[in-house]
């Protein structure tokens, strides 16, 4: 079972409005068996195959009567016979051969590698229990649902007939889009697919036309350099396999590309072999698809060369990464071996490219608040960067960034960002804990559901999950699979004290047994003696920091509550304790306080998506209070 400990709340994807203990799956299938795995029924035949995914962890399911089909047109195609059982939150696979003569689990008809249609009709013969229609089928490539039973379908690499579908990693399901800048610095995201199954690109405008370099997974099992080339600005790309004549690219990965010399330069990791030095290579072209080696230019475990010439200085620089900080080299030519320059020091992030934007070198780069830009000057990268998280898209993992000049004068970025990530058990959208007369109840609300079996709920006498203790009898259930916001409400029977703060836990249970964590929220149970029993954490001087919304889109607005005068100090910091903006400091009058964020940094550029806190320094007391805020795009 996979635990997960998750301190946001964030809104996902709406799927289905079925409830998951009511629902069977098709959850996975080949079309394409070429020799992937043989029919147990039949040594030396290579057939298609279909899974059945039962979510229900409690009870089995008798499949006998129901239906399946590869012709929507025809829901009685095949009636499953008895003995078909698929077990509790299990699986159970059916070979799609056309040869029922082999076994109760062989069907009459097959699927089509070409595209085709599949689905799961109820006894009644008319009402569809699932279906999926899909599109051509690569050899011995399954598709499926992942997480099981999700309605995230994906092309799976490493098929799992019989057991869970577990997501591809690598470039296989990278995506490639572009962005567009005035500046260089701010970025707007054209929110339109340019190639899936991609990943590294490198662009460049040569002869009025943009050239597009990506490594082309759509094969898994050939992945290649591929260019697409735009006459049109970028709206349509025609595609090409890159050809290069050399020995020292068995694999060219990592692309980079500039003009020089009245040619298309292409330097790139010229090979991905584990246990083998990485070459850096580079290449040159007269039409931006057959290209030359020129040399091997540095060696090392490096990758992601970023190739320019720095006029300033009158030299060649290489960049390159290493693990999450970068190295820089330099020559007297692009086809020279390039000398490390141990002076050069940058450690806050990778995946470089450096372009000339006015007068200025801008270095773009990938660190901790993803795509971002420094300027490259006297040699160094500036402290600070000019802007970080300059890339806000759908809160994905963006890297990878190449950037263009257009001759209208603005500027074009390609990046690589995650086709999906995977989809959370449970969307949250509140989570509170309220106190009246003498009851504590906790409260939360779901935006949206996915697969949700149920909840507990947990409590501790610190912020620390490992120390909390279960306090629900009977697991709460849950709504399964909804797109529509549900309530939820727990009271806590238990004696509290009073004067103690309590910190409460939940945790959602797919019907898949992953789990998630949630939380904490506190409250301090307040003493029936004070002169303001109503008024918790009365003997604290501030008795709650929030911020609403949150989620945050364009800013949020944080709220505190102060029982006496005070200095305090308030900021927003990111994950790894670094101030991003300062946005109060003063002495402040008891009562409730409000003070807005716009979601920017200090340098006035709005911040990534991703998780932050807010935190407020009392200088009588010198407690610190914090408080989590997700942004989102």
């Amino acid at each position: 079972m996979r635990k997960k400990i998750i301190f946001l709340y964030i809104f996902s994807i709406v799927i289905t409005s079925l409830i998951f203990s009511q629902q069977l799956f098709i959850n996975e299938f080949m079309a394409n068996n070429r020799a992937f795995g043989e029919d147990p029924d039949a040594p030396g035949e290579y057939d298609d195959w279909l899974e059945i995914y039962n979510p229900d962890i409690n009870s089995s399911f008798d499949l006998e009567g129901l239906y399946l089909t590869n012709d929507l047109s025809n829901l009685t195609k095949w009636e499953i016979p008895a003995g078909n059982i698929v077990p509790a939150n299990g699986f159970l696979v059916f070979m799609a051969d056309n040869q029922e003569f082999q076994g109760n689990n062989h069907t009459n008809f097959t699927l089509a590698e070409s595209g085709g249609e599949i689905a799961l009709v109820d006894r009644n013969g008319t009402t569809i229990l699932d279906s999926h229609t899909y599109g051509n089928q690569l050899p011995d490539i399954s598709e499926g649902r992942v997480p099981d039973g999700t309605s995230n379908w994906q092309s799976l690499a490493n098929p799992s007939p019989g057991s869970s579908n577990s997501p591809e990693e690598g470039p296989y399901f990278d995506q490639i889009y572009s962005a567009t800048s005035e500046d260089g610095i701010n970025w707007t995201v054209i929110d339109e697919l340019i190639f899936d199954h991609a990943s590294v690109p490198g662009a460049v405008y040569f002869n009025n036309k943009i050239y597009l370099y990506f490594v082309n997974a759509a094969d898994p099992q050939n992945t290649k350099l591929s260019v697409g080339i735009s006459e049109d600005g970028g709206d349509t790309f025609d595609l090409f396999d890159v050809v290069i004549s050399g020995s020292n690219s068995p694999n060219p990965v990592d692309p980079n590309a500039i003009v020089e010399n009245g040619k298309i330069r292409l330097t790139y990791l010229g090979n991905l072999d584990e246990g083998v030095t990485n070459n850096i290579v580079t290449a040159s072209s007269n039409d931006g698809i057959n290209f030359v080696e020129d040399n091997i230019i540095y060696s090392g475990n490096y990758y992601d060369p970023d190739l320019f010439f720095d006029e300033n200085n009158n030299e060649w620089v290489l960049l390159l990464g290493e693990e999450n900080s970068l190295i820089k080299t330099t020559s007297q030519s692009p086809t020279s071996y390039f000398a490390k320059d141990d002076n050069f020091s940058w450690e806050r992030g990778n995946i470089p490219e450096t372009r000339k934007i006015g007068s200025s070198y801008y270095t773009y780069y990938v660190g901790d608040m993803g795509i971002s830009v420094t300027e490259y000057q006297n040699g160094a990268l500036s402290e600070p960067p000019l802007a970080e998280g300059i890339i806000d898209f759908n809160g994905r993992l963006n890297a990878d960034p190449t950037v263009i000049s257009l001759p209208r004068g603005n500027y074009l970025m390609y990046f690589k960002t995650k086709a999906e990530d995977e989809p959370l058990p449970v969307i949250l959208s509140s989570f509170t804990a309220n106190y009246s007369q003498g009851n504590l109840t906790i409260a939360w609300t779901t935006q949206s559901e996915n697969g949700n079996l149920g909840w507990n709920v947990y409590r501790s006498l610190s912020d620390c999950f490992q120390n909390s203790l279960r306090i629900n009898s009977q697991l709460i259930a849950g709504a399964g699979t909804i797109s529509e916001p549900t309530n939820y409400n727990f009271q806590d029977e238990s004696s509290l004290q009073e004067g103690v703060t309590y910190f409460y836990w939940l945790e959602s249970k797919s019907f898949d047994g992953t789990t998630a964590i949630y939380g904490p929220v506190s409250f301090t149970i307040p003493q029936t003696d004070n002169e303001n029993p109503d008024n918790p954490n009365a003997n604290d001087n501030i008795v709650s920091l929030k911020n609403y919304p949150n989620p945050m889109s364009n800013g949020t607005m944080i709220e505190f509550y102060l029982s006496e005068n005070d200095n305090c100090i308030l900021g927003i910091y990111n994950l790894k304790g670094e101030l991003i903006q300062k946005i109060g400091s003063k002495n402040f009058t008891p009562g409730i306080h409000r003070i807005p964020w716009n979601g920017k940094n200090k340098f006035g550029k709005n911040v990534s998506s991703g998780l932050y806190l807010a935190k407020i320094k009392t200088i009588k007391s010198g407690k610190i209070y914090v408080s989590k805020i997700l942004k989102i795009k």
